[in-house]
């Protein structure tokens, strides 16, 4: 290597000599020009093509080490360059497959949804990640049996679930690469091609949603959460209280996302204004939920310590899956001491119990659809029905609270 600029083969054995630096530093290809691998601080090797052609300079990643060979990547770097220099080398026609799920991820983002930040995360470490040479491999290359291995990756590792959702992330994704849509992101390139995430959902994935808690184990989880520290204790209560709503939702709240409610014989009512994104238009709508005196107090108390409401510090939100993962040393405790009548549950089931039991106890289908917010689709409700069912929402509120309170 000269002293001004750093040059080798770039071989196995050179990439792993490499050392971090403070700053970033590439390290140039002798066997192919503009073909280098960047040094970041924290060690990471990316590989890079930089060339020029009409005036424009192109500087594309090609994709990382370990998880793309040296050969690989100076294979796919040369047949970039040579598309270049021929002219070939056009924006939408060569859009990536990693542009499509990003682009994909950035519409998301710009419709406010709320698990769009979730869903990156979800398509870097089980697409980017672990297949580079395909996310790199232009979009209209990419076939049904790369999408097919990307997803039987998954369940050969038996996370059914999350095979499933990548499944619909690509199919989604290239689904609006390749529909003209003017309410798309900018960086979502529009593609002249079929879709190749089209396939069978994963087996499975999707189980009937069948434990939910008695009103003995309800009890018994109450009383365990009142023994927890602040603000664990304060959190599991407002989330139980309002009806297990969805995690998701929650942890965007905030101190401005509390309003006081107009509702006829009630008096002077607040409610939590989250905003759910669920259902096929991706469209954010509002979904109050009323307080009880009781929850009324409990955000009270959360809100003395900043301005994030379901946080552990009043300044950062807690992660879409705080409550999941706090709830499993509770369960623990609990199946322990006898107090489970069946399996360990999650905090999905926790919601199953709030639907189940305000059935029992004679709340309405549409009121519990109302209040859990599943229950606000199709033509009558998106155009025609402008009635917020606070008052509906609050009265289930009161007999799931009621519920709490029993002896047993």
């Amino acid at each position: 290597m000269s002293p001004n600029k750093r040059e080798a083969k770039l071989t196995k054995g050179v990439l792993e000599s490499l050392r971090p630096e403070t700053k970033p530093y590439p390290v140039w290809d002798t066997q192919l020009s503009g073909f280098y691998v960047r040094v970041s601080p924290k060690g990471k090797l990316t590989f890079y093509l930089k060339c020029s052609a009409r005036n424009r300079q192109y500087n594309k990643s090609i994709g990382t080490y370990p998880h793309l060979h040296p050969d690989t990547a100076r294979s796919e770097a040369l047949r970039r360059k040579i598309a270049i220099d021929s002219g070939d080398y056009k924006r939408k026609p060569d859009a990536t497959f990693g542009d499509v799920m990003s682009g994909y991820a950035d519409t998301l983002l710009a419709r406010g949804a709320a698990d769009a930040a979730n869903t990156r995360r979800h398509i870097v470490n089980h697409i980017e990640t672990p297949f580079p040479f395909l996310w790199s491999k232009r979009a209209i290359e990419i076939t049904p049996e790369d999408c097919v291995d990307i997803v039987r990756r998954l369940i050969k590792a038996e996370k059914l679930r999350t095979a499933d959702i990548i499944r619909s992330y690509m199919y989604s994704a290239f689904e609006l690469a390749i529909t003209a849509d003017p309410n798309k992101a900018d960086s979502m390139p529009l593609l002249r091609m079929s879709n190749p995430a089209k396939m069978k959902p994963v087996r499975g994935a999707i189980k009937p949603r069948e434990r939910h808690l008695s009103e003995s184990e309800l009890r018994h989880l109450w009383r365990r959460i009142q023994s927890l520290e602040f603000p664990k204790k304060q959190i599991f209560s407002l989330w139980i209280l309002t009806g297990a709503q969805r995690q998701q939702q929650l942890a965007r709240v905030t101190t401005n996302n509390i309003h006081e409610l107009n509702i006829p014989g009630t008096g002077r009512c607040f409610g939590l204004e989250l905003t759910d994104t669920k259902g096929r238009t991706g469209r954010a709508r509002s979904h109050m939920v009323p307080l009880t005196p009781a929850s009324r107090n409990i955000t009270k108390e959360l809100a003395q310590s900043g301005w994030m409401i379901f946080s552990t510090n009043g300044v950062e939100s807690i992660e879409p899956n705080w409550l999941t993962r706090q709830l499993k040393p509770i369960v623990s405790s609990m199946k322990d001491a006898g107090e489970l009548e069946g399996e360990p549950f999650t905090a999905g089931a926790v919601r199953s119990t709030v639907e189940t039991l305000l059935g029992k106890y004679g709340v309405s289908r549409e009121d519990r659809g109302h209040l859990q917010s599943h229950g606000n689709s199709g033509v009558q409700a998106m155009h025609y029905d402008r009635h917020d069912y606070a008052g509906q929402k609050l009265a289930a509120l009161e007999i799931w609270e009621s519920l709490l309170e029993k002896t047993q």
